[in-house]
């Protein structure tokens, strides 16, 4: 059984919503949960790193379809900005893919 994977920052930033209208519709008892979520989501920000340190992502420059044959390597993030240019997949969503397999 696969360990479950860290919540991001924009999960955890929901669960604080809901507990915060938990602990305003049932009362006072749940917010020790809403304290806990409050914390982890700091400490999960300060890890995020900051956008002045962290170095912009040089996107490979993606080769003319025509190109691309069945047997033609590519880069796992090559591939997916091709098969899905809307970015709903990423390389890494198809190296975890090929993981479970």
């Amino acid at each position: 059984m696969q360990p479950m994977p860290e919540p991001t920052v924009a999960e955890i930033e929901g669960e604080v919503v809901h507990m915060t209208y938990i602990v305003g519709r049932y009362g006072e008892r749940y917010r020790p949960i809403l304290d806990s979520l409050t914390g982890h989501l700091e400490a999960r920000r300060r890890l995020r790193p900051s956008p002045e340190r962290s170095m912009p992502k040089r996107l490979r420059p993606l080769p003319d379809r025509s190109e691309v044959t069945d047997d033609t390597p590519l880069h796992l993030d090559t591939a997916a900005r091709l098969a899905f240019p809307d970015g709903v997949v990423t390389g890494l969503t198809l190296r975890n893919g090929a993981a479970c397999d």
